[in-house]
């Protein structure tokens, strides 16, 4: 969502309108590694790696609004993003358990952790936001997707 701010005539303060944007899908990948998303507000960059037999893949939603302090600071927050969601799932391949480094720890802390949650796989690690997994409809133990959540959901 994006707001639009009016400013009240003759009184002081504003108020801010909601305005909802469509979803959109891409298709990233080879050869495509970007593209202008919410009305060029934003773009979507993935970044692919090799990682033994598999690849680690970064996915970013990067904001495109450029500072432009003439223009005073309403304009500002009206380019702002909110409350955007953001899903990836492979097309070709899987979405595989994330590497840890946390296995080469010799902390007796880190080694109690990692027995008590044994059971917990991690998928994708989130920046500035959680990440949850999207399950597989039919058995709902395969991982098939993943979902950037700013405030996630119990």
């Amino acid at each position: 969502a994006r707001y639009r701010t009016h400013s009240r005539s003759g009184q002081r303060g504003r108020t801010w309108q909601r305005i909802a944007m469509p979803a959109e899908t891409h298709r990233l990948g080879p050869g495509r590694d970007h593209v202008a998303v919410l009305d060029e507000r934003a773009e979507l960059r993935i970044r692919r790696r090799a990682f033994g037999s598999g690849q680690l893949v970064t996915v970013a939603l990067v904001n495109a609004a450029r500072d432009d302090s003439a223009s005073g600071g309403t304009d500002r927050w009206d380019r702002m993003l909110f409350q955007v969601e953001l899903r990836a799932r492979p097309v070709d391949g899987q979405v595989l358990q994330y590497p840890s480094v946390r296995l080469a720890s010799r902390d007796e802390e880190e080694q109690e952790l990692r027995l008590q949650y044994r059971h917990v796989r991690t998928h994708a690690v989130g920046h500035g936001c959680a990440v949850e997994e999207v399950y597989d409809d039919e058995t709902g133990s395969r991982v098939t997707g993943l979902r950037a959540a700013v405030m996630p959901e119990a």
